[in-house]
């Protein structure tokens, strides 16, 4: 749900919104939150604060909530893989409110049109529709329906339940898998053809008295050394 949506929406109680990007959306996770203020110069904490607690809407059972987002929406890396896997994981949990509907359409998966804007209906009564250059609120009913009658497509098309969060749970693994292959690389850098190993990596990464030299012999650790470049195997 947009934030705008909410206030201008008052009382209302149902609100479907096809989401083509998260980052001024509720259900979002603090780090995403943050990251989604990154263009900010001005101090963000309290705008930040402000947009976690607007979240406890999504827990008043009063109203009802249906998201159908794009694959785009849920993966763009916005913050680091880590932060996007958790952002994952709050997604599924929030899923499994009874009155919280969250779908995901595939990339690949046919729909009725190309979902070209994020936009929400409020109550059947009002539709917002984000673009670049700002908000365009719409109130006349046959506008309304038709949006309404294009979301309903969407749904058809996304993935919802159990479905929803198996796929939720491949992208997070994904993201997690991606952290511990950059982890390893960063420990073990793949050698190009032709570059020698130095003397701490021939040593297993020890650069004490037990360390040997190019021949052999038992070498001394030399303190300049690190003090030039740090040993081996350290971060």
């Amino acid at each position: 749900m947009t934030f705008e949506a909410e206030q201008l929406g008052g009382s209302g109680t149902e609100l479907a919104s096809l989401l083509r990007d998260l980052r001024k959306r509720a259900g979002l996770s603090p780090e995403y939150v943050r990251a989604s203020l990154a263009h900010s110069t001005a101090d963000t904490s309290q705008a930040v604060g402000g947009k976690l607690g607007r979240q406890a809407v999504l827990y008043d059972a009063s109203k009802r909530f249906t998201f159908v987002l794009t694959e785009q929406a849920v993966r763009w890396p916005v913050v680091a893989p880590l932060a996007l896997a958790e952002q994952m994981d709050r997604l599924a949990s929030l899923s499994y409110l009874p009155n919280v509907q969250i779908g995901v359409i595939p990339t690949g998966t046919p729909t009725p049109r190309t979902p070209l804007s994020t936009f929400t209906a409020y109550d059947a009564a009002l539709v917002t529709i984000e673009t670049t250059a700002g908000s365009l609120v719409l109130r006349d009913g046959r506008d309304v329906q038709a949006y309404l009658k294009e979301f309903a497509g969407y749904e058809d098309s996304a993935l919802f339940g159990e479905d929803l969060r198996a796929r939720l749970a491949e992208w997070s693994a994904a993201c997690r898998a991606r952290l511990q292959s950059t982890t390893r690389l960063k420990r073990h850098p793949v050698r190009v053809p032709g570059d020698h190993p130095s003397a701490s990596e021939k040593s297993g990464g020890r650069t004490d008295e037990h360390s040997q030299n190019d021949d052999g012999r038992a070498g001394t650790h030399d303190p300049s050394l690190c003090a030039a470049r740090p040993c081996a195997g350290l971060s």
